[in-house]
């Protein structure tokens, strides 16, 4: 909510209110949350774009500076870079909802081809985007460092606004900044919802598969199974009223899609009953286990939540899982 302009004493009141908002959206069903993420992706494109767009001509290398500190605090650095990766772990959590392939065998299904849809765009996004819109950012003046630092929450809004007010002035560049501050809080509130929905659905298959108690199965009139709803919207509320830090909270996502890729990987490295080829195993066990040791690399003030949050899943669904389908 910062994007928005929400003084800091009123934020964790207000995400809060936001957060139930979005828990009375998705009781509603599916339909209604799932139009509003995707009226939400081209205007989040064209800002990006635009964004890119006006730091283009101002790129620069000067402030550019190589790998430089201890081997633990580059390494904790990498631990921020592979969030990037949220959007793919996201996507390989849904395989087993998509669509089957073509010609895909009855009782073998295969979403190759109809998950590479989405997985590609997001692949661009990671390495493209996020490569461009970093460099945009330590491209502006030095003299802004103590601005950059303040306004670190909503960066790309305070990148925006210089950007467009060295192309066409302050006026434009607050209204520019208005506009884009607009489109990512609520691309932001979006994420929120798709994980009150992720989590919810979770907890759901759980319960159809045995892992969860029956009365997570029972829905709404709309569909929508009440009590993985009601999970869904008072953890994170919980969370905020234990800790409204923006550091702790982003430790801890940190460790929910760094766990998840890990638990993803091992889960189905060592699920004996899934066809895979010996290499392919191999190298999805060999994968985890640096991925494991990126969990426990975060801030010390989050790193004590890592172990309530993956090992419960860890214990439930390793080797054991047909289908790896533990998010955290």
């Amino acid at each position: 909510l910062s994007y928005l302009g929400i003084p800091k004493d009123y934020i964790m009141v207000s995400t809060i209110g936001v957060i139930l908002l979005i828990g009375a959206i998705n009781y509603l069903g599916p339909k209604h949350s799932g139009s509003f993420a995707v009226a939400l992706a081209l205007p989040t494109v064209a800002v990006i774009i635009a964004i890119i767009a006006l730091a283009i001509p101002h790129l620069t290398f000067e402030n550019l500076q190589p790998l430089n500190g201890s081997a633990s605090h580059i390494w904790v650095s990498f631990v921020g870079v592979i969030l990037a990766l949220s959007g793919v772990e996201a996507i390989a959590n849904l395989t087993g909802t998509l669509k089957p392939d073509k010609n895909s065998p009855i009782g073998h299904p295969r979403v190759g081809k109809t998950s590479a849809k989405a997985i590609i765009p997001v692949a661009l996004e990671v390495s493209l985007g996020t490569l461009l819109l970093g460099w945009a950012m330590l491209s502006l003046s030095p003299s802004l460092a103590p601005q950059m630092v303040e306004r670190k929450e909503d960066m790309l809004r305070f990148a925006a606004e210089q950007y467009a007010t060295m192309a066409f002035g302050p006026m434009i560049g607050q209204g520019f900044g208005l506009v884009v501050g607009v489109v990512f809080a609520l691309l932001l509130l979006s994420a929120v919802n798709t994980a009150v929905a992720a989590q919810l659905g979770l907890l759901f298959m759980m319960s159809r598969e045995g892992d969860m108690p029956k009365s997570f199965s029972k829905l709404n009139s709309s569909g929508v199974p009440v009590a993985p709803l009601a999970i869904s919207i008072a953890l994170p509320i919980l969370i905020l009223l234990m800790t409204d830090n923006f550091d702790s909270l982003a430790g801890l996502y940190a460790i929910g899609v760094v766990g998840a890729i890990a638990i993803n990987l091992g889960s189905s490295a060592t699920n004996l009953k899934l066809e895979m080829a010996i290499p392919e195993r191999a190298l999805m066990v060999v994968t985890a286990e640096p991925v494991l040791v990126i969990v426990g690399t975060e801030p010390a003030n989050v790193r004590v939540w890592a172990p309530a949050m993956v090992m419960p899943c860890v214990l439930s669904k390793m080797p054991f899982s047909v289908t790896p389908s533990c998010n955290v």
